[in-house]
C-alpha cells in the first residue's frame, strides 16, 4: 500500500469520514480506483453521437463533478497514527544536533547578522586571490565547502538567537492596558482546530466541486473539468492577538476591535515527523484541457488585520438584534501561487511585476464597499433564528413628491428634459418613478414600495433623462444613508440635492417610511408565537423543480410572475424531465387576499409550453401542509413550488383590510383529554385546548383547574378559507407569564372536506369520536378525544361586488348603444383594446380574484339582499374597522361576541387619537340573539370580565343593518367612536345544529324532591341518605343535599341553580350516599349519569325519575325524583383577575346574557369552574 493511501485510511478513522481515492482492503485485497481524470470522460452511444453530428448547435457538454483527492491537513501531509508527536518530538528539531564548526568556534565568531556579510566577503576575496594568481579551480572547491559549512552553522545560530529574543519579549508583561489578550481562546483554537479543519475542508470540497462542474458551461469544450483537488487550511489556526472594547457607546450598543492574524508555520529546522504535524494552508485547483491536467497551487496565505464588531442589543429574545462587521483598515495579503503546482517546472505567479500590488488593490476595490468604513457586513440574528437569513428585513414606502432646478447636460439638438428617478442598492435598480415629459420641475406624488434586506447599505437614487432613440442620460445621483431609519422609522419632507461631479444638479423632495417585517416570537418554553395575520407583507416564492410526463427529456426554464409582474426567471435546464430550477422571487404584496401567482414554463427559445395560475394564499397554504406539487394547466406534469409569507404592517394601503372569504366552518367538539404531562414541580397543570389554523389561534376551551384528565365537552367553531390550510389542535397549560404547550397534532382538511355529485361542498360529521396523541417538542404524552364537523358557507356577493355588477351592466348597456354607431374596423380595434385592458385588470390586486372588473357577470355568487341575509341565523360575521376617534391615547380596541370570553379581534396599541384599519370575523350561531361588544381594554390580553376603559354593546343584527351598505359610526361610552362596515356570509342551509345554538346554553333550575327504595346500609335496615351532584365529571360537587336520618324513602324538597354552556354535551352525575360518622366513611348507595340534553328547551318543567345503579352493579339501587327547568341565554365562562399581589385571586362571578340583553349576575354558588386563575406565589409556582 502506498504512503498516501495509508495516510487516507488512517484519516478516515481519526477525522471526519471522507471518501478516499484508493479502495482500502476490500475483502482482504487492495484495489486501485480509477483515476479522477478518467472519470470525467464522456461516454456516448452510437445513436447519440450521430444525433450530435446532425445537431452540433444543440450538443450539450456534460462535465461530471470530480472529488477532491486530499482534504484536510492529515491527508495532505500523509499523517498516520505513529506520526503523533510526543513531548520528546516537540523538543527535538534540526537545531538540536550541532554541526562540526559549532563544536570548535567560539560564540562570538558566529550568530549575528554581520557574520553573513563577513563570510561572503571572505569567500569572495579568497576566490579572487586564487584566480588572480592563476591557481587551478581545485582550491576554490575547498573555499566553497568551508563557506557553505560556516554559513549553515551561522544561519542556524542566527535563527536560534531570533527565537530566544522572541521568547524573551513574550515573557515580559505588556504595559498597554487598553487591549486585552485572548490567550485562553487561542489555546482553545489550537486544540480544537486539528479536529475541525478536516471537516471544514471536506465540506468545502464536496459542496464546491458540484457547483463548479455545473457552472462552467460557458467555458470552451476543450476544458473537460475544473475541480478542487487538494484543500487544507493547515494545522495551525488563525490567532486572535488582542481585543479592545470601545467606550462611550450607546447603552444598547457594544463595539469591539479584534486583532486577527494568520501566519503559516515555519518549516525550517523541523524534522520529518514534525513536518507531518505542522501543515500550512494549501489549495490545488486542477483544470483538465486537451487531455492534460494542469494544477494551480495557492499556499502559505498570511494576513494581519483588525476586525471591528458592532453588536446592537434589543429587549426581546434573542436580545441581539444585529451584528455588524467591518475592517478599519484593509489587510495586506501575502501568499504563494504557482502554475504547474510544486513540480520542478513551475511558475511563481506573483513574480510577475506589479501583480501582487494589483491583487491587493482589487481586494480593496471590491471589498471596500462591503466591509470598509462607513460600510459593514450586517448579520440580522433575529432573521437568522427565524430561518431565512436572505429574507427581506422590511419595506420602504417612498413617497416621491417633486424635483426642481434640474440641469440639462445633453446638448443634443431639440433635446428636452424628461426626468424619472430610480431607486436601488449598489448596481441593482429595484424601483423607478414614471417619466414626466419636458419639464425642469417634475411633480410625481407617487408612492413606491421597495424591499430592504438590511439598513447598512445606502440607497442610491438616480435621476435620468429619458431619450426615445438613444440611451437615457444620467443627470445626477444621491446616496441616502439608511442607518438613520433605525432610530426614526418615518422621515417626512426630506429635501436634498442630486449631485454630479460634486456639484448639485437638481433638488428633490420626498418622504420615506421604513416598515419592518414582523417576525415570530420565541417563547420561554422554546416554541414560537406566529406574527399577526396581516394582508400586507412580503411574499417569497421558491420554484424548486418539476416533474414532467414527456417521453423525451425537455429543455426548459420557468418565469415567476406575481400580479402579472415578472419577479424572477430561472436558468435554462437542458434535457431533463426532473429539472431543478432553484428559483426564488420576493415581492411586496399590498393585498394578499387578491394576489395571484403565475408560473410560465418555457422552452429553450423562450416560447411558452405550459403555465400555472393560482392564488398566493393557495401556494402558502400548500407549503404549510407540505403539499408543494401543483399540476400544470395543460397536463405537462407538476411543479414543486413553495410559498412563504412575512407580514408587514403597511398603513394607508387599500388592501390592508381586504378579507379572504371562507369556504366553510369547522366545528371541533373537544370532549376530554387523558394522561396529560404534568409540567409543574409543585401542584398540577391547569389545561385548556385551542384550535389553530395555519399556526394562528382561532378558538379555545375554558380552563380546567389542577387536573391531568380534564373534561370539556365544548364546541369550537372556526372559519376556513381553503382545503389546503393546516388545522392544529393543541393542549396548553395556563401560566401567569406565558402559557406552555402540552403537545399538539395536525388534521388534514382534505380528509374532511369533499364535494357532492353536483360539485358543491358537502356537510361532514364524524360518526364516532376521534382520539389523537399529543406530540410536543421534547416529549409525547397524553390523548385528546374530539369530533369534527364541516359546514359549507353560501357564496354570496358582498356589497362592493354587487355594486360592481351594476356598474358592469351599465357599461354593457352603454357599449351596446355605442356598437350600433361603429363600423366593423372600429369594432375590431375596440375589441383588441378591451382584451388587453381585461388582461391587466385580471392581475390587479385591488380587484377580487374570482370577479375581475370586466367579468362580474360570470360570477357564480348569488346576489342576496340584506333582508334575505338576516333570515339566516348562522354564518360568518365580518367586520372592518375603517377609522376611529379616541379620547385617550392608550389601550387596545377589542371585539367580543355572544358568549365569547376572549376577544375575537384585538387591535394594535392605540397610540394616537386617530384609529388604524383592521378586519376580523366570528362565527355567529344565532344572529337574532347575538350581541356585539366593543371595548377599549387597558391590556392586550384582557378577557371580557376585566374592567374596560370604554365599551358599547349592540345587537349584532342591528349593527349589520346599520353598517352593511354604508360605514356606521359606533360610539363608546367615553365619547370615543369607531367607523365600521360589516357583512354576513350565511351557512349553506341557514343554521347550525340545535346543539350549537343558544337554546343549548343557559341556566338550569333543579329541584331535588325525594327518593324511594334506596339500599339499606345500616344494621337497623335503614340508611342516612344524602345526594351529591357533579357536573361533567368535575371533582368539586355542584350541590349537596341535607342528610335525612333513618329512612329509605327520603324527602328533600331542595332546589338550586347552575349554569351550563352546552346542555347537549353536558351530563349530571347523581350520587346517593349513606352518611356515617368520620371523614371519608360515607357509603355509596347508587349513582347515575343524567344527560342534560333531555331537559326541555322551551322553559317548561321536566320531571325526571332516575333509576340508580348500586355500588356493585345492582340493577335496582332505588329511585331519585328531580324536576328541571331551563332558561336559555349566553354564559360567558371567564372571570376577572385581581392583579394585586395581596389579592391575587379570581372573582368567581360570571356574566349571564339572556334574551338579547345584558344581565350581570352575581356570584352563583357551586357554578362551573372559571377559565383561569392567578397563582398565589411570587416566584411563579402555580399551586400551593
Amino acid at each position: 500500500m502506498s504512503e498516501e493511501s495509508s495516510a487516507q485510511a488512517v484519516t478516515n478513522k481519526e477525522g471526519p469520514v471522507v471518501t478516499s481515492t484508493v479502495k482500502q482492503q476490500v475483502n482482504g485485497s487492495t484495489e486501485k480506483a480509477v483515476p479522477e481524470e478518467k472519470k470525467v470522460e464522456e461516454t456516448k452511444s452510437g445513436n447519440e453521437a450521430k444525433a450530435d453530428e446532425k445537431n452540433p448547435v444543440e450538443k450539450e457538454i456534460k462535465r461530471v463533478p470530480v472529488q477532491a483527492t486530499f482534504r484536510g491537513w492529515k491527508e495532505v501531509s500523509g499523517w498516520r497514527e505513529n506520526d503523533t508527536l510526543t513531548k520528546e518530538d516537540e523538543l527535538d528539531d534540526l537545531l538540536s544536533t550541532p554541526t562540526l564548526l559549532e563544536n570548535y568556534l567560539p560564540d562570538i565568531a558566529y550568530g549575528q547578522w554581520f557574520h553573513n556579510v563577513a563570510i561572503l566577503f571572505i569567500g569572495g576575496l579568497f576566490s579572487w586571490f586564487f584566480g588572480h594568481f592563476r591557481f587551478s579551480l581545485g582550491p576554490v572547491f575547498f573555499i566553497i565547502l568551508f563557506t557553505a559549512i560556516y554559513y549553515r552553522t551561522q544561519i542556524r545560530k542566527y535563527r536560534t538567537v531570533i527565537k530566544q529574543e522572541t521568547q524573551r519579549e513574550m515573557s515580559v508583561k505588556k504595559i498597554e492596558t487598553d487591549y486585552e489578550t485572548m490567550d485562553w481562546l487561542n489555546a482553545l483554537l489550537d486544540k480544537y482546530w486539528i479536529f475541525l479543519e478536516p471537516y471544514i475542508c471536506q465540506t468545502v470540497a464536496d459542496t464546491a466541486n458540484p457547483i463548479i462542474a455545473s457552472s462552467i458551461g460557458s467555458l470552451p469544450a476543450f476544458i473537460k473539468a475544473v475541480w478542487i483537488d487538494t484543500i487544507t487550511l493547515g494545522s495551525k489556526p488563525f490567532r486572535i492577538e488582542s481585543v479592545k472594547t470601545l467606550p462611550e457607546t450607546s447603552n444598547d450598543v457594544l463595539v469591539m476591535d479584534w486583532c486577527v492574524s494568520f501566519t503559516p508555520n515555519d518549516h525550517h529546522d523541523l524534522t520529518y515527523k514534525q513536518l507531518k504535524n505542522r501543515v500550512n494552508q494549501k489549495v490545488v485547483v486542477k483544470i483538465k484541457l486537451f487531455g492534460i491536467s494542469l494544477p494551480i497551487v495557492v499556499k502559505n496565505v498570511a494576513f494581519n488585520t483588525t476586525v471591528r464588531v458592532r453588536i446592537h442589543m434589543m429587549e426581546s429574545f434573542p436580545h441581539i438584534d444585529t451584528i455588524n462587521v467591518s475592517l478599519p483598515e484593509l489587510p495586506m495579503f501575502d501568499f504563494v501561487s504557482k502554475v504547474f503546482g510544486d513540480t520542478p517546472i513551475n511558475w511563481e505567479v506573483l513574480s510577475f511585476p506589479g501583480l501582487w500590488p494589483f491583487i491587493n488593490e482589487m481586494v480593496s476595490k471590491y471589498a471596500g464597499p462591503l466591509v470598509l468604513p462607513p460600510f459593514s457586513f450586517q448579520l440580522n440574528v433575529e432573521q437568522l433564528l427565524a430561518g431565512d437569513l436572505n429574507a427581506a428585513a422590511g419595506i420602504l414606502a417612498i413617497q416621491v413628491k417633486k424635483a426642481s432646478n434640474i440641469k440639462l447636460f445633453d446638448r443634443t439638438l431639440d433635446n428636452t428634459i424628461d426626468p424619472y428617478i430610480t431607486f436601488g442598492f449598489g448596481s441593482t435598480v429595484v424601483a423607478k418613478t414614471s417619466t414626466l415629459e419636458d419639464t425642469h420641475v417634475a411633480k410625481w406624488d407617487e408612492t413606491l414600495f421597495v424591499l430592504v434586506k438590511n439598513l447598512t447599505d445606502p440607497m442610491r437614487m438616480a435621476i435620468y433623462d429619458y431619450n426615445d432613440d438613444r440611451k437615457d442620460g444620467l443627470i445626477g445621483i444621491l446616496d441616502y444613508d439608511m442607518q438613520s431609519l433605525k432610530s426614526d422609522l418615518t422621515q417626512e419632507d426630506i429635501s436634498t440635492c442630486f449631485f454630479r461631479n460634486n456639484r448639485p444638479v437638481g433638488d428633490v423632495s420626498f418622504s420615506i417610511k421604513y416598515q419592518p417585517v414582523i417576525l415570530p416570537k420565541r417563547l420561554i418554553d422554546g416554541s414560537t408565537e406566529p406574527p399577526p395575520e396581516l394582508n400586507t407583507g412580503v411574499a417569497r416564492i421558491e420554484v424548486l423543480g418539476a416533474d414532467f410526463d414527456a417521453e423525451k427529456p425537455l429543455t426548459t426554464s420557468v418565469e415567476l410572475r406575481i400580479n402579472n409582474k415578472s419577479v424572477a426567471t430561472s436558468k435554462i435546464v437542458k434535457k431533463s424531465n426532473n429539472p431543478s430550477y432553484s428559483l426564488t422571487g420576493r415581492y411586496v404584496v399590498t393585498n394578499r387576499a387578491h394576489a395571484r401567482a403565475t408560473i410560465i414554463l418555457k422552452d429553450a427559445s423562450g416560447k411558452e409550453i405550459d403555465s400555472i395560475y393560482t392564488t398566493l394564499n393557495d401556494v402558502i397554504d400548500r407549503t404549510v401542509i407540505k403539499r408543494p406539487f401543483i399540476p400544470f394547466s395543460k397536463g405537462s406534469g407538476q411543479l414543486n413550488i413553495e410559498g412563504y409569507w412575512s407580514p408587514v404592517k403597511m398603513e394607508k394601503v387599500s388592501g390592508a383590510t381586504t378579507y379572504t372569504e371562507p369556504i366553510g366552518v369547522i366545528k371541533v367538539v373537544v370532549n376530554n383529554a387523558r394522561d396529560l404531562r404534568n409540567l409543574e414541580t409543585v401542584g398540577t397543570i391547569d389545561p385548556y385546548v385551542r384550535v389553530l389554523v395555519n399556526g394562528f389561534a382561532k378558538a379555545r376551551t375554558t380552563v380546567r383547574d389542577s387536573t391531568t384528565n380534564p373534561n370539556w365537552n365544548e364546541a369550537l367553531i372556526v372559519p376556513i378559507t381553503s382545503v389546503n390550510q393546516k388545522l392544529t389542535i393543541e393542549a396548553m397549560d395556563t401560566e401567569t407569564r406565558a402559557d406552555r404547550s402540552l403537545g399538539s397534532f395536525d388534521l388534514k382538511l382534505s380528509d374532511i372536506i369533499s364535494r357532492d355529485e353536483k360539485g358543491n361542498l358537502a356537510i361532514y360529521n364524524d360518526k364516532e369520536p376521534r382520539t389523537n396523541r399529543l406530540v410536543a417538542r421534547k416529549f409525547s404524552k397524553g390523548n385528546v378525544t374530539y369530533s369534527i364537523s364541516f359546514y359549507p358557507l353560501q357564496e354570496v356577493l358582498s356589497p362592493e361586488e354587487a355594486r360592481g355588477i351594476e356598474e358592469e351592466r351599465k357599461k354593457v348597456k352603454a357599449k351596446e348603444d355605442a356598437d350600433a354607431k361603429l363600423s366593423d374596423a372600429e369594432k375590431k380595434k375596440r375589441d383588441a383594446e378591451a382584451a388587453a385592458k381585461k388582461e391587466l385588470e385580471m392581475f390587479d390586486e385591488s380587484v377580487p380574484l374570482a370577479h375581475p372588473v370586466s367579468d362580474f357577470s360570470k360570477t357564480t355568487k348569488k346576489r342576496v339582499t340584506l333582508d334575505q341575509l338576516v333570515e339566516s341565523e348562522s354564518g360568518v360575521f365580518v367586520f372592518t374597522i375603517l377609522d376611529g376617534k379616541f379620547v385617550n391615547k392608550k389601550g387596545y380596541l377589542q371585539a367580543f361576541f355572544d358568549a365569547g370570553g376572549y376577544a375575537e379581534y384585538t387591535s394594535p396599541k392605540i397610540s394616537s387619537v386617530r384609529a388604524f384599519r383592521g378586519v376580523g370575523d366570528v362565527v355567529i350561531r344565532d344572529l337574532s340573539w347575538s350581541q356585539a361588544h366593543f371595548r377599549i381594554a387597558e391590556e392586550q390580553d384582557h378577557n371580557r370580565a376585566e374592567e374596560s376603559l370604554a365599551e358599547v354593546t349592540i345587537p349584532t343584527v342591528t349593527l349589520l343593518k346599520n353598517s352593511y351598505d354604508e360605514p356606521y359610526e359606533l360610539k363608546l361610552d367615553d365619547g370615543s367612536s369607531i367607523k365600521i362596515s360589516t357583512r354576513f356570509i350565511p351557512l349553506n342551509g341557514g343554521e347550525l345544529p340545535e346543539s350549537d345554538r343558544i337554546s343549548s346554553s343557559g341556566t338550569v333550575s333543579m329541584e331535588i324532591k325525594s327518593a324511594a327504595n334506596l339500599i339499606a346500609a345500616d344494621t337497623n335496615g335503614k340508611s342516612d341518605p344524602y345526594v351529591k351532584f357533579l357536573l361533567n365529571g368535575a371533582k368539586e360537587e355542584l350541590y349537596k343535599t341535607k342528610t335525612k336520618k333513618k329512612t329509605l324513602d327520603p324527602v328533600w324538597n331542595e332546589s338550586t341553580e347552575f349554569e351550563i354552556s352546552n346542555r347537549y354535551y353536558s351530563y349530571l352525575k347523581v350520587a346517593v350516599y349513606d352518611w356515617d360518622i368520620g371523614s371519608g366513611q360515607d357509603d355509596p348507595l347508587g349513582e347515575f349519569d343524567f344527560p342534560l340534553s333531555e331537559i326541555k328547551a322551551d322553559g317548561s318543567e321536566t320531571d325526571v325519575e332516575i333509576k340508580l345503579a348500586g355500588e356493585h352493579g345492582e340493577a335496582n339501587g332505588g329511585m331519585v325524583y328531580l324536576t328541571f327547568k331551563f332558561k336559555e341565554g349566553y354564559i360567558i365562562p371567564v372571570s376577572k383577575v385581581e392583579r394585586s399581589l395581596d389579592t391575587a385571586v379570581f372573582d368567581t362571578g360570571k356574566t349571564f346574557v339572556a334574551g338579547g340583553s345584558k344581565i350581570i349576575g352575581g356570584t352563583i354558588g357551586g357554578g362551573i369552574g372559571a377559565v383561569g386563575k392567578v397563582k398565589n406565589t411570587i416566584f411563579g409556582k402555580k399551586k400551593d
